[in-house]
């Protein structure tokens, strides 16, 4: 994975040649930490808002303090150098002029800028010598109020006119506008402490400019030119970024590139952390300088890295499970063309993780899912998913599936179209298909309901689904039965309507649910539950067994179960939860409450055996006193229960399954049968107003 960010970042910087202004463009951010963080809740009503970087542009040879505003977007955010440098050295310089709180514009900037100048520095960076002259008309305003380095300066804009000017006259405590022209308080000024000096004197400007909440980013001009735009400016981040982790460089080898010159173990402008440098334990020898050994680059590596690095968040980076997930290619072969065909490539194989995502649009063939496969070798050899949250400049990893062919991507995809083939049509699986679900299970983000995960902060608590998902992608074994015990529980948390858990609603902690709408959302989990069994084993991950099913069994039961791949004990057990379906639906006619007690006797804790015959006994006693075993369908009945009653018999001395499993099967067959009857009565009803519709015309 590390030698193919290698190449990549290599081929960006050629297509770049070599131009340090272009690679810093390149290594600009394109989003903020906190708005990929922020995830929210299904139907919070919360909405992405248009967001605006404001230009504060000084301008003292004409008087004037002009302000613009351009709508924020990827390209906006390259332009002007989004790079939050500060986060490099917090408490240092401020260095960024492209920032959140234009306080760091109002004098801060001027001293990590313009050290030389201001007399903080004998010398300076040979570009900000440079960049001088375009600083010259503001540093010329500077007021000093001595103390820190950082906070001994303010920007003095009394005197300049806004342009184009939004309010009349403005009274601030420390800022005012007068006849169009600004004004400072600076005796007041002089009374606020230090560091918070520009920050009262930019919240009044904000008002005065009318930059609302919108206005996210601003960057400084000074006489209408931008100093993200100077070559100069440019070349000083460069160093920043590249030169300064190389301070304290030693010779010794590149581990990328194998060459005996300067290299460095400080990975800090990387947001993705490349090696593991701060943990002694890594280090050769257990010792510091072990690093040099092990961890190192040198400095045509490092900023390929570092090009790469940047690319993954702008080209590489989408969304699975709700979890921010890098895909990261294996090439082929080296990447060929300039910078924009690259970028096309990367962003087909982002796709990737949209089609694992949700299917719905993307069922397909065995044909297409081949071709696909196909496609996607030509692009890449294998591709890693890091899932990762981001947290202050850096990027935690917190799952990783590695090495993933194409073709493995395309048979996960395969599994889930087959499984959803299953239930269209009026396939075996239809009645697992519930009203509001366009298919048996949608693509990997329906883990995310299928698991017994914890909610936490609005949004569920994804280890266990990342966990799952790197299994059926890199085919590793699943435990079954304790796969099953966690849909038990699953279950459990939505029938005792506990909210701690994702797959129990919100606004259940509001609102008492009804008992259909707990029952609806029971049986959509079991059903999306026995979907995932059949995926895990069409990718290789667990062997169902299956067993054959006698003739005898009425077809629409016996595809179901040689459909669902059961055994006979977990046959025995479907054939028994098939028969609560009918008591549950007889009792929810009868009783006025709609409620259904037979359900009552399961314990969603599990069952063992002995307490599953139990039951049996008296699901026929529920079964002659609903006059289930009599009249029409008493036959078929009977024979459900015969057979699975035998089946229990006949296993009795060599049970395998657990506790959670004897409910967990029970469950399916009550799902399965209750889905089954409530279609029928669907189709019934829409039998009997057909006759109706034709006497109306």
């Amino acid at each position: 994975m590390i030698r193919s960010l290698h190449a990549l970042g290599r081929h960006i910087r050629k297509a770049l040649g070599d131009d340090p202004s272009a690679i810093v463009e390149q290594l600009a951010l394109t989003s903020a930490d906190e708005e990929a963080a922020n995830g929210t809740e299904v139907g919070s009503g919360r909405e992405a808002r248009q967001e605006y970087l404001g230009v504060l542009d000084i301008c003292p040879a004409y008087g004037l303090l002009r302000h613009r505003l351009e709508e924020v977007s990827t390209d906006t955010l390259r332009r002007y150098l989004w790079l939050q440098l500060m986060k490099f050295s917090p408490g240092g310089d401020v260095r960024d002029v492209t920032v959140r709180d234009p306080k760091y514009l109002l004098g801060p900037v001027f001293a990590g800028l313009a050290p030389r100048q201001l007399g903080l520095a004998p010398t300076q960076h040979e570009a900000l010598d440079e960049l001088a002259p375009v600083l010259e008309p503001v540093l010329g305003r500077i007021r000093d109020f001595g103390g820190s380095r950082r906070d001994r300066y303010v920007v003095d804009l009394s005197g300049l006119r806004v342009e184009p000017a939004v309010h009349g006259d403005y009274s601030g405590q420390y800022l005012s506008v007068r006849g169009g022209a600004l004004d400072i308080a600076w005796e007041k000024l002089g009374e606020v402490e230090a560091k918070k000096r520009t920050e009262v004197l930019a919240k009044e400007l904000r008002e005065i400019l009318g930059w609302k909440r919108g206005v996210r980013y601003v960057t400084l001009s000074i006489e209408g030119r931008l100093i993200t735009q100077e070559p100069a400016y440019r070349r000083f981040v460069l160093s920043i970024l590249v030169d300064e982790p190389f301070k304290d460089a030693a010779v010794g080898t590149c581990h990328l590139c194998g060459t005996q010159t300067e290299v460095t173990t400080n990975f800090v402008p990387m947001r993705i952390k490349v090696y593991i440098n701060d943990k002694r334990s890594f280090a050769g020898r257990l010792l510091p300088e072990g690093f040099l050994e092990r961890y190192s680059l040198c400095r045509e590596c490092y900023t390929d890295l570092l090009l790469a690095d940047r690319l993954l968040e702008q080209e590489l980076e989408s969304r699975l499970l709700q979890t921010p997930v890098f895909l990261v290619p294996d090439f082929v072969s080296e990447p060929t063309g300039g910078l924009d065909e690259v970028r096309r490539r990367l962003q087909r194989i982002r796709q990737e993780s949209t089609e694992l995502a949700r299917l719905r649009a993307l069922r397909r063939t065995p044909e297409d899912i081949a071709q696909a496969a196909q496609e996607r070798a030509g692009l890449y050899a294998a591709l890693t998913l890091l899932f990762h949250e981001k947290q202050n400049m850096a990027v935690k990893i917190r799952e990783v599936i590695a090495e993933v062919p194409p073709s493995r991507i395309q048979e996960v995809i395969r599994a889930i179209n087959v499984v959803n083939d299953a239930a269209e049509g009026g396939g075996w699986a239809a009645p697992f298909v519930l009203r509001d679900q366009r298919s048996w299970f949608a693509g990997l983000d329906d883990l995310l309901d299928t698991l017994p995960l914890r909610r936490s902060e609005g949004a569920p608590v994804v280890r266990p689904a990342l966990t799952l998902a790197r299994q059926l992608l890199q085919r590793e074994p699943i435990d079954l039965a304790a796969l099953h015990a966690d849909f038990l529980e699953g279950a459990r948390a939505i029938v005792s309507r506990h909210v701690g858990y994702w797959v129990v609603p919100r606004e259940w902690e509001q609102r008492t649910p009804s008992p259909d709408r707990v029952d609806w959302t029971l049986r959509q989990f079991i059903g999306r539950t026995l979907a995932l069994r059949l995926i895990a084993r069409h990718v290789g991950c667990v062997d169902l067994g299956g067993a054959r099913v006698e003739m005898v069994i009425p077809d629409l039961y016996r595809n179901a179960m040689l459909g669902l791949e059961l055994d006979e004990q977990e046959q025995s057990l479907f054939l028994l939860g098939i028969l609560v379906a009918r008591v549950a639906s007889e009792q929810y006619r009868s009783d006025q409450s709609g409620t259904k007690p037979i359900l009552e006797k399961l314990n969603y804790t599990g069952m063992s055996l002995p307490r599953v015959t139990v039951f049996a006994t008296e699901l026929f006693d529920k079964l002659r006193q609903y006059r289930l075993l009599s009249g029409p369908g008493a036959a078929e009945n009977e024979l459900l229960y015969a057979e699975a009653l035998q089946r229990l018999t006949r296993h009795r001395g060599r049970w395998r399954l657990s506790d959670a499993e004897n409910v967990y099967f029970i469950l399916a067959g009550y799902s399965y049968e209750t889905g089954r009857i409530i279609q029928a009565g669907k189709e019934k009803r829409a039998q009997a107003q057909e006759p109706v519709e034709e006497l109306s015309r």
